[in-house]
Parts: C-alpha cells; sequence; structure tokens
C-alpha cells in the first residue's frame, strides 16, 4: 500500500456497523433478520448489500460464494435455507420478479414456499438480504414483519453513489405506507435513524460470474427463449429505469412503454446492463 495512505474498510460508517452487529447478535441468539435493500438503479444495491453480507460471514466465520449465498429465485434459495445448516447469509436479488413481489400470486404453492421462508429463517437463525428496486414492490408480509429492517441507497445531488439511509421497522412501515397512497412527497420526508456512506469494494466476489447469472435467472423467470419477441419482464424492467424521467421530466409511464413495442430483448438487455 502507498505511503500515507489509509486502507479502505469494507464498512467505514459506524452507525451501519453497529447495525450489522447487532444482526449478528440476532442471529447468535437464534433469532432471524431481514434486510431489504432498496434505491434507484446503479446507486449501489448490489454492493451495500453484498458489503454488508461479507461483514455478517466474516463475524459467523463462514464464506460468502455465489453458490451458497447469492440467489436471483426464491425456490433455489429455500432449498439452500433448508438444508440444515444454522446462520446462513441470504441474499435474494430481484425480489420483484419472484415470490417477494407485491404482485404474488396468493396461491397454495406461494403461501406454503413463503411460510417455508420464515420458519427455516426462525428456527434456524437465518439472515436474509432482500434486493429490490423500488421497496412498494416488495410483498407487505416481509414490510410488515417486525425483524425487517432497510437500507435505501441514492445518489447525491451531484449524481455521486455511494449513499445509504438506514431505516428501522417502523419508518420502513410508514415509507411502504406513502409510497403505496402516492403521497411521494411525505414518502421522501420520513425520518430515518441515520444516513450513510459506502465504498466501491467487491473485490471479494465475481463480478463477471453474478452478471452472468443474473441475466441467465432474469431471462429464465421472464421465459425468454427468442430475442425476437418482446418479453414483459423485459418490458416492465425497462420501464423501472424510466420512473426516475416520470418524476423529474414529466413524462408518463405508459407513454415511455409505447415508444419500445418495436424493441428486442438483445436492445432491453443492453439498457439493462448499462443502467442496473
Amino acid at each position: 500500500m502507498p505511503k500515507g495512505r489509509k486502507p479502505i474498510h469494507l464498512i467505514s460508517d459506524n452507525g451501519l456497523r453497529n447495525n450489522l452487529d447487532h444482526i449478528i447478535n440476532r442471529s447468535n441468539n437464534g433469532r432471524a433478520s431481514y434486510i431489504v435493500v432498496f434505491g434507484p438503479t446503479r446507486s449501489g444495491k448490489t454492493t451495500l448489500s453484498f458489503q454488508c453480507a461479507k461483514y455478517i460471514c466474516n463475524a459467523l466465520k463462514k464464506p460468502l460464494t455465489l453458490d451458497n449465498n447469492v440467489f436471483f429465485n426464491t425456490g433455489k434459495m429455500l432449498k439452500q435455507a433448508q438444508n440444515g445448516e444454522r446462520q446462513q447469509v441470504l441474499v435474494l436479488d430481484e425480489a420483484s420478479f419472484d415470490l417477494l413481489s407485491a404482485d404474488w400470486g396468493l396461491n397454495q404453492k406461494n403461501q406454503l414456499d413463503f411460510m417455508k421462508m420464515i420458519f427455516t429463517g426462525a428456527t434456524l437463525a437465518h439472515v436474509y438480504f432482500i434486493l429490490i428496486p423500488p421497496v412498494d414492490r416488495l410483498n407487505n408480509a416481509i414490510i410488515y414483519d417486525e425483524h425487517t429492517r432497510a437500507l435505501e441507497t441514492y445518489d447525491n445531488k451531484y449524481g455521486k453513489p455511494g449513499n445509504f439511509k438506514a431505516y428501522n421497522n417502523e419508518s420502513l412501515k410508514y415509507k411502504y405506507e406513502m409510497l403505496k397512497a402516492k403521497k411521494y412527497r411525505d414518502a421522501r420526508r420520513v425520518h430515518v435513524p441515520f444516513y450513510g456512506r459506502f465504498n466501491k469494494d467487491l473485490s471479494f466476489i465475481d463480478l463477471e460470474e453474478y452478471e452472468k447469472r443474473k441475466l441467465k435467472a432474469i431471462n429464465e423467470l421472464g421465459g425468454v427463449k427468442d430475442d425476437k419477441k418482446i418479453n414483459t419482464l423485459w418490458r416492465d424492467r425497462f420501464v423501472e429505469l424510466t420512473k426516475g424521467l416520470k418524476a423529474d421530466k414529466g413524462f408518463a409511464v405508459k407513454d415511455i412503454t409505447g415508444l419500445i413495442d418495436g424493441f428486442n430483448n438483445s436492445m432491453l438487455r443492453a439498457v439493462w446492463q448499462n443502467n442496473g
């Protein structure tokens, strides 16, 4: 390391580190935790989630791997969670497309799988990280669980990522309810326990392999087989990327969706890879 340069710590924010230590203590005492990570595209959700997960894994003396800790499908995550190993740290990316979505159907299988996740986490003291772009797309059963906390990533006024807000359960519920009621001004003004910053260090994860797995999983969830056929999953994802225009420039989302009818999946994937 060059002389005079300070080392980069995985979790440099004291408030965040204290909260993660509390989650570690909960797990050591046999209790589960749920951490929802949400925010705009490219604001650092994956980076912050992986850093927090790595910090907890280090404390529990466990490795963090793409095979055993990172999932894009709730069913696969459940299979890992139910293997009997205690105190697992499980990261579920793109929850808005799967079982934990607010659009989740109330069918018997989904109800059973959801209860399995809650029960398994409670009995084996797991720590779940749930990544989702807008928090109001998440199933409210997670939001209203008293053990759920949240981190919201965002860009500062100069457009630079690496910033977060930390929510306790009460402030998270309020944020969720205001968004659902479309009271966006009140949702922005919610009081949170603290703010913080995080660095860009993801040297402990194979990012290229992560992106490959993520793309494959999203394709599988959407049933993508032919790039010439527009897929509603990619269409919805493209709209998520443009929602900021509605707030900042006055565009309506329905107007934007009308512009992409002729796009093929390759084009939409390129947009997602460049912006997500």
